[in-house]
């Protein structure tokens, strides 16, 4: 190999320096940098693995959340029928209370009316008893004259009659 150039002392000399200093490398930076690479492989895995399972979560909760808001307008719709079921009710009640407020007013008109009408009644009773009295008294001044009282006492009853 002396043809090549090549000294076999130096070649063994270096060879066996490229071999310590690769016995070296390997065993104080590549089996510590493999560990570290190793090491990050590992956290990148799980931090993939919870960023799937966090959106997985977040798709559940999406979900859920639709769900839910699905169930808030189902009762939001039912609170409105009720309330619209409530307010036909009340506005019923109050046209009942004022249908029966209306006929106990009308009924205390009419009784009203027909006590009225009595003390009229009454009242014309009693004009109709002065009316007669001031007859009596006219055919009693006047003199006795038979055609003339029944005439007086005929005019005082006409007009009691009207």
């Amino acid at each position: 190999m002396s043809v090549l150039g090549i000294q076999w002392s130096v070649f063994l000399a270096q060879l066996f320096n490229v071999l310590v200093v690769f016995f070296v490398l390997r065993q104080w930076a590549f089996k510590p940098l493999v560990g570290l690479l190793e090491a990050r492989r590992k956290r990148v895995e799980e931090a993939d693995a919870r960023a799937k399972e966090i959106d997985r979560r977040l798709q559940a909760t999406a979900a859920e959340r639709e769900a839910m808001m699905q169930s808030a307008a189902r009762e939001a719709q039912a609170v409105r029928e009720a309330a619209a079921s409530d307010g036909e009710r009340l506005r019923r009640e109050a046209a009942e209370r004022t249908r029966a407020e209306v006929e106990h007013m009308v009924r205390q008109g009419k009784q009203t009316l027909a006590r009225e009408q009595e003390q009229m009644v009454r009242d014309a009773r009693d004009d109709m008893a002065g009316l007669a009295v001031a007859a009596a008294e006219k055919i009693l001044r006047a003199e006795v004259h038979r055609p003339k009282a029944e005439a007086l006492a005929r005019q005082a009853i006409e007009e009691a009659a009207s």
